[in-house]
């Protein structure tokens, strides 16, 4: 695979992790993207070793197999909605995704 198209590919997944924070195997990653599933493994394998990324077994969020899955952490998916909001944690209380000062609807 080109340089390019590897940057490309990882920069894509990062973004996808980012906006959807759900965790996908290599193999949806590889058909989101219309890449071969060795690309889309090598660009996973390069995101999960970026900070607020990760590789661990767990359930595809497309396929709903049990594999090895690229994610973003935790810890990235509070500090980009801190940002969304254009606020700190110290003044919203945050945590994974959920405001907890908004009423809660069952």
């Amino acid at each position: 695979m080109p340089k390019d198209s590897a940057v490309w590919l990882a920069a894509k997944i990062r973004r996808l992790c980012e906006e959807n924070p759900s965790s996908r195997c290599d193999g949806c990653l590889a058909l989101h993207f219309r890449a071969s599933l060795l690309e889309a493994r090598m660009a996973a394998l390069s995101v999960a070793n970026e900070p607020g990324y990760k590789r661990q077994e767990g359930i595809c969020s497309s396929c709903n197999r049990q594999l090895e899955l690229t994610s973003v952490t935790l810890k990235l998916r509070r500090r980009k909605l801190v940002a969304a909001r254009g606020s700190d944690d110290r003044q919203n209380s945050v945590h994974c995704g959920i405001d907890s000062a908004a009423p809660h609807v069952p």
